[in-house]
């Protein structure tokens, strides 16, 4: 996402860093940049909020046939990010590729800023330019600068002709004249998408699995065409590889505008069976899970018999959308409510990821904000169940809104409010769910209170992407509403945080029972005013996260393969 005001016969090189600061660096056109050494700290301090992680993969033991089956996946990936540079914000790539030209310290400390942002706006700030003064486009790249939601609504009200087309999230909208046209994905990424999908014809020709073949084969068909639901399928179904390949439009973050446009997004990944193994206990009971969620019966899906495999990886390359800003250590795809009701979902989770987060953020930041005997009980397995049961729950609850002559996709009627409101619903709905694992004997219950004290680090962790972003936004409401309730707790003179589990199970499931109601509803604006009363950060909390400031935000993953 987004923009930089750049002169072009100048070729000025501005910052403008934390915008209020007024620090600022340029260069003219035949002059070397330059910035003050405030400056140049500022930047360097933007940067010191991320722990660089190596993901270093050894492949010279595998088969010549599967490192260059993988070589083709990453190529394939490769093409998949450069279609999500424009997707983020129209010069994305034009800044990136003047930074990286530029030889200067400075901008070489910008360019590695627009590459961990994809663009010039921090997604640790809100998404202010660090790069130029211009503000971010609420619509990224999927539509006009200038166009509001008002006028977008308006205007498919007034063309019901094009609805489809424009609310399709698979289509980019332009101007022409007066009018909006929305043009597929497959045209406007041509350029990227063919060469992609001979990279993964060429992987599939090389695989070993018969239905990683398959699933190779009719992705490199959907990129050409936009049809997805086989391709889903097929992924789905993948039962033989040793390898995974996540690779397509999915997500919706970026479109802060509608919340409808997805965005492209890749990982190439080897599975580790073992782990991989041992989840599968949890997907026999979906459908007890989605009975026990605190909304109407009649409302509730029928889950049983749909797949829902988990697998446990190591991603070996990711780009696109899970590249930049908040690093995805598990995903719940596809989001397509066609497939979940007719196939299922499959829940991918990338094990090197996790531990990089869990090692440099997670325990440092409940060491420094949570109080001492409680932060000692935060632990790998607490975040990682925490993190299984939330993704478990982005496959239940509703899928369209209740009460409409046709199928509405709840994404559709919340709009840019989605992506946060459903992130909230996956983490509580979540919670909600363990505490009935605990109580069938599924998990110990005696790890009930790890499991909360792990919950509460990994808050404190995601608080810190401010409201800009869409865990961040959830966590800081999940966080205000359960302090209200009385189940999270500040000690005024330690200034430090606790969980009193005795009332956390009711406290979630009072939020949970909030949140699928917007949902079943597409309660647009319920869920604004769930977000203006509780999605705030307090001034006590912004105390504690500045006194943490030592402690990174995010990891910056490393990847490098050895071939």
């Amino acid at each position: 996402m987004h923009s930089a005001t750049l002169k072009r016969h100048a070729a000025w090189l501005a910052v403008a860093l934390l915008v209020a600061s007024g620090a600022v660096m340029s260069r003219g056109e035949n002059q070397p940049a330059r910035g003050n050494s405030e400056s140049v700290a500022k930047l360097e301090g933007m940067l010191g909020r991320y722990a660089p992680s190596d993901m270093s993969f050894d492949a010279r033991k595998l088969p010549a046939q599967d490192q260059a089956m993988l070589k083709h996946l990453i190529a394939a990936s490769q093409q998949i990010d450069e279609i999500f540079w424009r997707q983020s914000y129209g010069k994305a790539v034009e800044i990136r590729d003047r930074l990286k030209a530029a030889k200067d310290p400075t901008s070489k400390l910008l360019q590695r800023l627009v590459m961990i942002n994809a663009g010039p706006f921090d997604r640790l700030e809100d998404f202010k330019p660090f790069y130029g003064t211009e503000t971010m486009p609420p619509g990224a790249g999927y539509y006009p600068a200038d166009l509001t939601r008002k006028e977008f609504e308006d205007y498919v009200t007034a063309h019901p002709e094009q609805r489809e087309a424009l609310l399709s999230g698979l289509t980019v909208v332009k101007r022409k004249g007066k009018e909006l046209v929305a043009v597929p994905y497959h045209e406007e990424y041509a350029r990227w998408l063919e060469p992609a999908a001979k990279e993964l014809e060429a992987a599939a020709a090389a695989s070993a699995s018969a239905s990683f073949r398959r699933y190779l084969t009719s992705k490199a068909k959907a990129l050409r065409d936009d049809k997805y639901f086989q391709t889903d399928c097929d992924w789905i179904d993948l039962k033989d590889s040793p390898y995974e390949l996540v690779l397509g439009p999915f997500e919706v973050y970026e479109d802060q505008l509608m919340g409808i446009k997805t965005s492209y997004e890749a990982s190439v990944a080897v599975r580790d069976v073992q782990e991989s193994t041992r989840l599968a206990a949890y997907i026999a009971h979906l459908q007890e899970l989605e009975d026990n969620l605190p909304y109407p019966e009649a409302d509730r899906r029928k889950v049983a018999g749909l797949a829902s495999p988990m697998v446990v990886v190591r991603d070996i390359y990711r780009g696109g959308d899970l590249r930049v800003g908040y690093q995805a250590a598990a995903t719940n795809l596809p989001n397509d409510p066609k497939v979940h009701e007719k196939k299922g979902s499959k829940k991918i989770f990338w094990k090197n990821v996790f531990e990089a987060r869990v090692d440099k953020v997670i325990l440092p930041i409940s060491k420094e904000l949570m109080e001492p005997s409680q932060a000692k009980l935060v632990t790998a397995r607490g975040v990682f169940e925490d993190v299984l049961m939330h993704e478990l729950c982005h496959a239940l609850g509703p899928r369209y809104v209740r009460g409409t002559d046709e199928k509405v996709p709840v994404n559709q009627r919340l709009g840019d409010l989605y992506s946060a409101i459903e992130e909230l619903k996956a983490t509580v709905a979540g919670l909600v769910s363990m505490a009935w694992f605990f109580d069938q004997g599924i998990m110990p219950k005696t790890t009930e209170q790890e499991h909360y004290a792990s919950y509460l680090g990994s808050i404190l962790r995601a608080v810190r992407f401010g409201v800009g972003e869409a865990h961040g936004r959830a966590s800081i409401v999940e966080l205000n509403f359960l302090q209200e309730r009385g189940a999270i707790r500040r000690d005024p003179a330690t200034a430090r945080w606790s969980v009193d589990a005795s009332k956390m199970r009711g406290a979630l499931r009072e939020l949970t029972g909030q949140v699928l109601e917007i949902e079943r509803a597409g309660d647009r604006a319920a869920a604004e005013a769930l977000f203006a009363k509780y999605g705030s950060i307090s001034p006590e909390l912004a105390k504690g996260l500045e006194r943490a400031r030592s402690v990174p935000v995010e990891i910056e993953p490393i990847y490098r393969n050895l071939w």
